[in-house]
């Protein structure tokens, strides 16, 4: 249906808001994307802790990282126990020695072997986004202008599918204890006074990457809350890099 060089009813420009509106919003998108893959990259940790309500101040307390057999002459220890020693300063406590310690810290760690994943993620092309019905105008004989109700379906640029891709995904854990060398010193009784776990997935097939985000996860809310799992979000940018040195 035409109609005269004069323009009908209503704003002719309505189709063109309505074409705009679906490609701002993937414009829209588009740099939403853009701008979070310039962000930090965080871990998700899932961080449990046990202790009694009347041990849960340690600050001032003097401590010493006691290894197993095992341990004592691991170099991936030392630099694991590096980070556990200066989180536990960074709470206000003191780092002791073998004789005048109060309190001593056990760790243990561990990494699975794997279990493969596939993710399901949005897939990005070009698609049409329609039908969008309004009045197109088009040229007429003597330079009219006439206008005709049409369809037209706008091409932007969006999801147009789902696709997938297979990882393996890494079960890593961190324990930490600290336990009362002997009763009468200072407020606690002797025995177990923390139990911390950290427990993280990802696809590093090694501990050492993320072991300092482990451990920053495990400390975020130091003593936290007895018996209960929370989930803590670290940057792994903010997180120092594990370095093996000598016993302290």
């Amino acid at each position: 249906m035409t109609g005269s060089s004069t323009a009908p009813r209503g704003n002719p420009f309505a189709s063109q808001r309505q074409f705009l509106r679906p490609f701002l919003r993937l414009v829209l998108l588009a740099s939403m994307v853009v701008g979070a893959s310039g962000c930090a990259t965080y871990m998700s940790a899932q961080v449990t802790s046990f202790h009694e309500a009347g041990d849960s101040r340690f600050a001032g307390r003097s401590f010493v990282i006691a290894p197993t057999k095992e341990q004592a002459e691991s170099l991936e220890f030392r630099a694991y126990a590096d980070l556990v020693r200066n989180a536990l300063v960074q709470e206000g406590m003191v780092e002791g020695t073998e004789k005048t310690a109060e309190l001593d810290v056990a760790m243990r760690y561990s990494i699975d072997g794997g279990k493969p994943v596939t993710y399901g993620y949005p897939a990005y092309g070009y698609a049409n986004y329609g039908p969008v019905w309004g009045w197109a105008p088009y040229p007429g004989p003597g330079g009219r202008i006439h206008y005709v109700w049409t369809a037209t379906y706008p091409v932007g640029y969006g999801v147009v599918g789902t696709s997938y891709a297979q990882a393996i995904v890494y079960r890593r854990e961190l324990r930490v204890e600290i336990s009362q060398r002997q009763a009468g010193s200072g407020d606690g009784k002797a025995g177990r006074l923390f139990e911390g776990t950290v427990v993280t997935e990802g696809e590093s097939a090694s501990l050492a990457p993320v072991m300092p985000a482990m451990v920053r996860a495990l400390f975020s809310d130091f003593p936290g809350p007895s018996g209960v799992s929370r989930r803590v979000q670290v940057r792994l940018d903010d997180a120092p890099a594990a370095s093996a040195t000598s016993a302290k």
